[in-house]
């Protein structure tokens, strides 16, 4: 019994000193013995010290949907502001000014209920300055996850009706005129090139 004990206390340690151990490739290490790299160019470095914002509230000029088929990724959207916006006493945005923003990507609806999104990027306008925008905005479907899972249990007993609901698709993701989208212009950050 003392031996079986040793034994398996052996081999634990054993499993645990491999598993912990520092692993290498030696192929690699061979190969990049002699060689020097430099970092990657990073262009721009933010200084995140100051947090002084503007929220610029802003609509979509022309609704937008996964189910149609002029949408697409890096489609160019345009919208508009919905009130003024001020800096410091300056008016920055007028209402109604144009805002441009880009389709990041776009997620069909699944199977099983999950729903659809449409993800805005790259937001620009030619008063602000592009670097200092930092917002990002997306929409989805309606999820009816919540009800096809508990349904596919339900029905799971007998054999072919569970699987039937892998076939109800989530809803589709649509970004309407009446939709309020909301971004952030940080006017104060300072943009510095460490080249």
């Amino acid at each position: 019994m003392n031996r079986f004990c040793v034994l398996l206390i052996l081999l634990i340690c054993g499993f645990f000193n491999s598993v912990f151990a520092e692993s290498t490739d030696f192929l690699v290490d061979k190969f990049l013995q002699n060689k020097k790299f430099k970092n990657p160019y990073t262009p721009i470095e933010y200084d995140f010290t100051n947090l002084t914002r503007v929220t610029i509230p802003l609509q979509i000029c022309e609704r937008i949907s996964t189910k149609d088929e002029n949408t697409y990724e890096n489609k160019i959207v345009r919208l508009k502001v919905r009130n003024d916006v001020y800096l410091k006493g300056q008016k920055l945005l007028a209402k109604d000014d144009i805002v441009e923003a880009r389709v990041g990507f776009m997620i069909p609806n699944g199977m099983n209920g999950i729903p659809a999104m449409i993800y805005l990027t790259d937001f620009d306008s030619p008063a602000l300055d592009f670097d200092k925008i930092l917002s990002d905005y997306h929409k989805s479907g309606k999820s009816k996850i919540y009800w096809v899972l508990p349904l596919k249990w339900l029905l799971t007993p007998l054999p072919p009706t569970g699987s039937l609901t892998n076939f109800i698709k989530g809803g589709q993701a649509t970004i309407k005129e009446s939709d309020k989208i909301i971004i952030y212009y940080f006017p104060d950050w300072e943009v510095k090139n460490n080249l």
